[in-house]
């Protein structure tokens, strides 16, 4: 469960709340729950995209390391480079956000990890990364 809590004691969202809901549920779906505050479900917080996966009590453990092994499966510059990149989403503008981009994907295709991609790939095998 999700409460969003304050509204129920008069008071007002506080942590950043009313600054990162409407960029990851939308702006009417922030609305709605920062007017309404009510106590979210697992199933609607996926729905708004505010949890990327809902699990059994009981698979929390192996869904969590299921996902981490698949990170961890990743070319260690694109992951780096894409946590950079959604960190700074909101923080700049278009344009210097396409230049950082750019920028990482020049310093990506100089890496070991993109060099042995492209070698696995003329051989027709899937890449792998260590």
């Amino acid at each position: 469960k999700l409460n969003i809590a304050y509204g129920m004691i008069g008071a007002s969202t506080d942590g950043g709340m009313s600054w990162f809901l409407p960029r990851y549920a939308g702006f009417s779906a922030a609305t709605e729950l920062l007017y309404t505050q009510p106590v979210l479900r697992a199933a609607r917080a996926q729905e708004l995209s505010l949890v990327h996966r809902v699990s059994e009590p009981g698979e929390l453990n192996a869904c969590a390391e299921q996902l981490a092994e698949q990170i961890a499966g990743s070319a260690s510059h694109t992951v780096r480079a894409a946590k950079s990149m959604l960190a700074a989403r909101y923080v700049v503008e278009l344009e210097e956000h396409m230049h950082a981009e750019h920028e990482f994907f020049a310093r990506g295709v100089l890496t070991e990890d993109f060099r042995n991609a492209v070698h696995s790939m003329k051989r027709g095998e899937i890449p792998s990364f260590d």
